[in-house]
């Protein structure tokens, strides 16, 4: 397009008005293929459009304003957050890489937090009720409280003043082995083993080995243990066993001393406590072989009944006296010197027998000592 520089006033005549758009095409679109330069302000009635506005924008009105103005403190991974109505930045103590939110810093909710697991310090937690603990099989919720629950064969007990060690509970052990476990409490809980403990008192102790065969009494030998087949002591029995005995000093018996064979005494001897077995009756009684002396202390008639003789019974001595105001029997199936009774009279009189074989297998008791009329 061509175009000429009119200059002056210009008249035009023809069948239009007179006016530029008569002369030039400016109702159509046009194309502008430059750029066009203009000095002074371009207006237009009904807008301007352009894909793109270069230069200075600072007299532009109109314009809604964007609500951020300024960013501060950006960084990888921070999360943002609001400082005032045109002001944001980042936080360096809130991210989250995609993954995992981290936070540097106190976690605050007037609701629930919730998550599959807890993980941390939770010594500042309240309000934690035994029935949302995971209590698992040592504790238990009983009516709202915590409770522990023991195994039967712990050795552990509550008790009023809190946890106490039980031993009658735990179960009896099977032969110790050298690793077995013990717990000692000496400055603290410590662990030893079996072969310690053995060390420990081997090293403190001289541990003696029991010596001789069952039943054989021991005694010191050169500081160990030491025993002889000539001297023994069955428990079951209650029998004291030797085949030569001397005692240089006082021996001192306090219960009954059964001789089965020969004792020479080149002393003198002495008894400091009743030597023979004396009961008090205060009814009618049957003697027993283990009777020797029988007090019949009654203020009625009694009768002592003395036991049949057999041959086991020979020799068996007996005293029966009347220390009671009653009248006093003494019978027996064997007879007493022939006699079927005899009766004690008066008040403290007595008779000691003895039962005898007569030859044949005629036992009877025979009268050895009296007081009295019979």
């Amino acid at each position: 397009m061509a175009y000429n520089v009119i200059k002056g006033n210009i008249e035009f005549s023809g069948p239009t008005q007179g006016t530029i758009e008569d002369m030039v095409d400016v109702h159509s679109d046009q194309v502008i293929g430059g750029t066009k330069t203009f000095s002074q302000m371009v207006t237009a009635s009904s807008g301007l459009s352009a894909s793109i506005f270069y230069g200075d924008g600072s007299n532009l009105d109109g314009i809604t304003s964007g609500p951020i103005d300024t960013y501060d403190n950006s960084g990888n991974n921070r999360i943002i957050t609001s400082v005032d109505s045109t002001t944001i930045q980042g936080e360096a103590n809130l991210t989250f890489d995609g993954t995992s939110l981290s936070v540097t810093g106190d976690v605050t909710a007037s609701a629930n937090v919730s998550a599959s697991a807890f993980q941390g310090d939770g010594n500042s937690l309240t309000n934690i009720g035994p029935s949302s603990l995971n209590l698992g099989a040592g504790l238990q919720d009983l009516a709202g409280n915590l409770e522990l629950n023991l195994d039967t064969a712990s050795g552990l007990q509550i008790a009023a003043g809190g946890l106490k060690v039980y031993l009658s509970t735990l179960s009896n052990a099977d032969p110790l082995a050298d690793g077995d476990l013990f717990i000692a409490d000496q400055s603290g809980n410590k662990k030893a083993t079996a072969l310690q403990l053995y060390n420990y008192v081997d090293g403190k102790l001289s541990i003696p080995i029991v010596a001789g065969a069952n039943t054989q009494i021991q005694f010191n030998d050169a500081g160990d243990l030491g025993a002889s087949t000539n001297l023994a002591f069955n428990s079951a029995t209650n029998i004291f066993s030797t085949v030569t005995a001397s005692f240089t000093g006082d021996v001192e018996i306090g219960g009954n001393l059964e001789i089965s064979k020969e004792l020479t005494v080149t002393g003198s001897t002495r008894t400091a406590a009743r030597f023979h077995s004396v009961s008090v009756q205060t009814a009618s009684y049957s003697a027993t072989s283990g009777d020797e002396i029988i007090l019949m202390n009654s203020s009625l008639a009694t009768t002592a009944s003395l036991p049949p003789i057999s041959s086991t019974l020979v020799g068996l001595t007996l005293t029966v006296k009347r220390t009671g105001t009653g009248e006093v029997q003494v019978s027996g199936s064997n007879g007493i010197d022939t006699q079927p009774t005899i009766n004690l009279t008066p008040q403290g009189a007595f008779v000691k027998i003895i039962a005898a074989d007569f030859g044949g297998s005629s036992y009877g008791w025979a009268i050895i000592a009296k007081s009295g009329s019979f």
